[in-house]
């Protein structure tokens, strides 16, 4: 019986020179710096914002168990309680510290929130430049992400830091840097 061979391809690299990495380094700080100011300057204004009567009351203002900061107590009662038809202690021990940080102030809880979609902006960025090698593409993309309009609400709504607090531990972005394996087949 004949035996049948896969083709294989052999993949080499180029030998990157330290000038070449110093570059690519740089470009890909530098994108990191505008991703961060631009979404600053697209939402930096919510620092000026007060408590949203829709659910930032009920959330923050007026919730005994996270007016009185991050606690032992509170930290019970956040991995116990579904308060307001929700289960999500992460956000209520953000919420917490977000009080012990700048009282019932509503600017630094903004602050707060923008901070987090920074991060995960840039997240999203190092996700996308491991995954394509490509830093202006992936640049590009995470500010896309960032200054989408679907996320004004989740940056300038204290209550809605319930999406932006579980992307970072939500699994998605867990594994590290993603690199392809190619293995010889037995």
């Amino acid at each position: 019986m004949p035996e049948f061979k896969a083709h294989q391809k052999t993949f080499t690299q180029k030998p990157i020179h330290q000038g070449n990495l110093l570059q690519i380094k740089t470009l890909k700080l530098l994108i990191c710096l505008l991703l961060i100011l631009v979404t600053f300057l697209a939402f930096g204004q919510v620092r000026n914002n007060e408590f949203i009567n829709l659910d930032d009351n009920l959330y923050v203002a007026d919730n005994p168990h996270v007016k009185g900061g991050l606690t032992l107590r509170g930290v019970l009662w956040a991995f116990t309680t579904a308060y307001a038809g929700h289960w999500h202690p992460v956000t209520w021990l953000s919420h917490m510290l977000d009080v012990n940080l700048f009282g019932l102030h509503p600017g630094g809880h903004h602050l707060t929130n923008l901070f987090l979609h920074i991060t995960i902006t840039l997240l999203v960025f190092i996700l996308l430049q491991r995954m394509t090698g490509a830093p202006l593409r992936s640049g590009f993309v995470a500010g896309l992400f960032a200054l989408h309009p679907l996320h004004v609400e989740s940056v300038a709504w204290v209550w809605l830091k319930e999406k932006i607090s579980s992307v970072p531990s939500s699994g998605c972005l867990r594994y590290g840097p993603i690199t392809p394996t190619f293995k010889r087949r037995a």
